[in-house]
């Protein structure tokens, strides 16, 4: 029910949850329980937070840059794509060695 409950709208889960199984709960029912075990999750989640933030080392400082915008990521990104098209025509362009000489040509 719970479940249900973080699914769809607490109004749905009685009549859904009643089809399934043929229990007959209310959408009271639904909300608080469905609320309380949030509450239970977010409370375990708190403290997993608060063991990690005391256990953990603390985050190294990274180099001191300037955030790099959405234009100035996708420009890179084009730029490193040319120059990877541009290495794989210049492979392309580039003969095939001669083979040995006295070598069948099957």
């Amino acid at each position: 029910m719970v479940r249900l409950g973080t699914a769809m709208p607490f109004e749905q889960v009685p009549e859904f949850l009643s089809f399934l199984t043929g229990v007959q709960v209310s959408v009271e029912t639904v909300r608080r329980l469905t609320e309380r075990a949030g509450a239970a999750q977010a409370a375990v989640e708190e403290r997993e937070l608060e063991r990690l933030e005391r256990e953990l080392p603390p985050v190294p400082e990274g180099p001191d840059l300037p955030p790099l915008s959405a234009e100035d990521a996708a420009r890179h990104l084009e730029l490193a794509a040319r120059r990877i098209h541009e290495d794989q025509k210049s492979h392309r362009r580039a003969k095939a060695p001669a083979p040995p000489p006295n070598v069948p040509d099957w």
